[in-house]
């Protein structure tokens, strides 16, 4: 039994040196002066056997997106009788990518060769700045033959185009 207290009076002792000390694991002791010291974390540059860099800028992409509108806000009436605000957009949009760079508001973006106001059965809304398609079906009388103007005068305009 004495001798197991002696070697637990050892092992003890031993372990807390293996294990470490709180606070000891990731720093290491470097003289700053001949009689001080100062605490410096693994991996701090200085006398560190690691190559020090610093990191690349992050590349910045913008993205810009034109939506085409082909009316002013108007109020839409769905079948059922609910409403929104909102305006009539084709359902092409303008997409501008650049890198490091703010796209250029003031140039006018280049339209695409045709629009389509109507694409299997539904038409596109905007709506709070956010682009919604809409079945046909789901709008009232009204919203539907002005879809259907807009529509037929887009493309009476593109078949005059030479």
């Amino acid at each position: 039994m004495k001798a197991f207290k002696h070697r637990l009076r050892l092992v003890v002792p031993m372990a807390l040196v293996t294990l470490g000390f709180p606070g000891t694991g990731n720093t290491q002791v470097v003289p700053t002066t001949p009689k001080g010291f100062k605490m410096r974390q693994i991996g701090e540059n200085g006398a560190s056997a690691g190559i020090a860099s610093t990191p690349k800028p992050a590349e910045t992409s913008y993205r810009m997106v034109t939506y085409i509108a082909l009316s002013p806000s108007r109020q839409w009436k769905s079948a059922d009788g609910r409403s929104l605000l909102g305006k009539l957009i084709a359902f092409e949009d303008i997409v501008v990518q650049t890198k490091n760079a703010v796209p250029d508001t003031k140039a006018p973006p280049p339209m695409p060769a045709t629009i389509t106001v109507v694409r299997d059965g539904k038409a596109r809304l905007l709506v709070d700045s956010r682009p919604f398609e809409i079945a046909l079906e789901r709008l009232g009388e009204d919203e539907r033959s002005f879809v259907k103007t807009i529509e037929s005068g887009m493309k009476a305009k593109e078949s005059k185009r030479p």
